[in-house]
């Protein structure tokens, strides 16, 4: 609806802004005829300007534009952000975030988790992976240049997978310190 009030109102103004030219070439020295076509450029030229920014404001409202700047934020956060950091990307526009996050949510983007009594996003599939050798048996972590093939704790065998690694730093690994 905001879109359409902003074009209805550019076009306007660009009807105003031809009949303000039109009112200046007809003018023959008429000074009524200049007063009118000052008034049609004047009154035309604002309601573009107008219609613009409101076409914008408008445009930076919409959903999709609100969860590319969310998924942005969490691609430049490691995949985790608080409410408190979408609240402060989006400003004025946070009370618009809740049904994008939601959407977000159920298409299975990123998940809600609560900690330390504040809200949390984790988006798993923006999380930084590492690759870590462990045995199958006892969970030990051996270093990745590391030739061996079995554990030197139980003798079972190491495999090398890739985990994701949390923002939070709670999930320090074994090497970690």
């Amino acid at each position: 609806m905001k879109r359409l009030f902003a074009m209805m109102l550019v076009g306007l103004g660009v009807l105003l802004v031809a009949l303000g030219l039109l009112f200046i070439v007809g003018a023959a020295g008429k000074a009524s005829r200049l007063v009118v076509a000052t008034a049609g450029l004047a009154v035309g030229s604002v309601a573009i300007a107008a219609g613009v920014i409101l076409h914008r404001r408008a445009d930076r409202e919409t959903p999709d534009r609100i969860a590319n700047e969310i998924l942005e934020l969490a691609r430049q956060r490691d995949g985790e952000l608080s409410w408190s950091d979408v609240a402060a990307a989006l400003g004025p526009r946070t009370n618009l975030a809740e049904p994008v996050v939601d959407e977000l949510v159920r298409r299975g983007n990123c998940k809600r988790t609560d900690r330390e009594g504040k809200r949390f996003l984790v988006f798993d599939g923006l999380q930084p992976r590492l690759m870590i050798r462990r045995c199958k048996f006892c969970k030990t972590e051996a270093p990745i240049g590391d030739p061996r093939e079995q554990c030197s704790n139980c003798g079972g065998p190491l495999e090398t997978v890739r985990q994701a690694r949390g923002a939070s730093r709670s999930d320090l690994y074994g090497m970690d310190g």
